[in-house]
This record gives C-alpha cells, structure tokens and sequence, in this order.
C-alpha cells in the first residue's frame, strides 16, 4: 500500500519509511505507535495527525502547553508542517 502525501508529510513516517524501505504499512504504523502515548495507539493516521502534542510519547501537558505559547502550536499535524520543524529537519538530513 502506498503512502499518501499527506502521510509523508509527518515527520515520523517520513523517517520511519527511510529506515524501513520496503517494510509494510502495518510496520511502518506499528512503528509510529512507538513515538505515541499507549491511548493513542488504535488510532487512524489522521487521527494522530490531529492529535495534542503532548500525544507523542515523552512530551508532557506541560511541554505542549509552552510549545503552544512559544509557537502556537497545538497538534502533531501543525508540528509536522510547521515552519520550523521542517527548517530543522532540512538542516538535519543535510548534515547527514
């Protein structure tokens, strides 16, 4: 099964996908579970994408909450597309 654009898009599956060329669309899912709270796990893509920030695994009420003031930043989508994630991943792959 192919991955739509808005898939890749995330950060998260973008990665994953690098890593585990021609694995599944279950294991690249199975793997992004990993990088979400247990509440979040039997949840559709969009979902996730929809989801608080402080759904991804290690972020805390509190971390979303000054990622929201500092960025007004409120959900994984808008994290995954924002202007400075993407600038920051840029720099990153670059320096690989």
């Amino acid at each position: 099964v192919a991955l739509t654009g808005a898939m890749l898009r995330c950060g998260v599956v973008f990665s994953a996908t690098r890593r585990m060329a021609g694995a599944s669309r279950e294991r690249i899912l199975v793997s992004i579970n990993a990088k979400f709270d247990k509440a979040y796990h039997d949840k559709s893509v969009e979902e996730l994408a929809d989801a608080p920030v402080a759904a991804l695994s290690g972020v805390s009420e509190n971390a979303a909450a000054l990622i929201d003031q500092a960025l007004g930043i409120k959900t994984v989508r808008q994290l995954g597309t924002s202007q400075y994630f993407l600038a920051a991943q840029a720099i990153a792959n670059l320096a690989e």
